[in-house]
């Protein structure tokens, strides 16, 4: 994959929107990894000293959190064109998020001192990750209302428009119609029960508002999930 076709890749509505320059990409690839990933397998551990700003480049990646007794808590996907780490490599943290790739994954990896020196040196850089960590804020403050007040079947609307891109930024073109998630999974994502969450699936598909597939959910209308969450604002 060349310059070029990253900066495609990463300037799409789910990643950067447009907010990276070319020489900017080709600085991020110069100072920093490339690295191919198989299936299943740990990029990033929780914990660890030495944190890194991941970009997918290719495949899906979850970040994950585990609980004391091993089962494991999906808290989100990130596609190709996304990322993970700004707030580690910037404040200092040992790293936050296990992350686990779904399938074969390739991922640019930069460290926080390169992090820091793109920061500084590249105004596009540092005002798209401004902005991503501004969204992703306003993303955890949402989160925090929805346990505090929304409804489970609110909650539950909520994450799958997550899921399908389709909270904030990108507009229908950009939307994922179907979604790769279990009801086990999405069920961790909100919190859930897996018979509870199962009902509030069924639910949605009597409403012709989602259909169930093996391992897949499609969301057969953007808007009337929407409103579902409109709602509860």
């Amino acid at each position: 994959m060349n310059a070029d076709e990253v900066m495609q890749l990463i300037n799409a509505p789910a990643g950067f929107g447009g907010a990276i320059s070319l020489p900017t990409v080709q600085l991020m690839l110069e100072t920093g990894r490339i690295r191919q990933f198989s299936p299943k397998s740990f990029i990033t551990r929780r914990g660890q000293s030495a944190p890194r700003f991941c970009v997918v480049l290719r495949g899906q990646v979850r970040l994950t959190a585990f609980t004391e007794d091993g089962r494991e808590m999906l808290t989100h996907i990130i596609r190709a064109g996304d990322c993970w780490g700004v707030h580690p490599c910037l404040g200092q943290f040992d790293e936050t998020n296990d992350t686990i790739t779904e399938d074969d994954a390739e991922v640019l990896m930069l460290t926080p001192e390169t992090v820091g020196n793109l920061m500084w040196t590249r105004q596009d850089f540092q005002k798209a990750l401004v902005v991503l960590l501004c969204r992703r804020l306003n993303l955890a403050v949402s989160l925090a209302e929805q346990f505090g007040s929304w409804s489970a079947r609110e909650r539950v609307a909520w994450r799958l428009l997550l899921l399908g891109n389709g909270v904030g930024g990108g507009g229908a073109a950009d939307f994922i119609p179907e979604i790769a998630v279990s009801q086990e999974t999405l069920a961790s994502m909100v919190h859930l029960s897996r018979q509870r969450t199962n009902v509030i699936l069924k639910a949605l598909e009597k409403d012709g508002i989602i259909a169930q597939k093996y391992g897949r959910i499609e969301i057969l209308s953007m808007d009337a999930l929407r409103a579902q969450t409109d709602r509860a604002r």
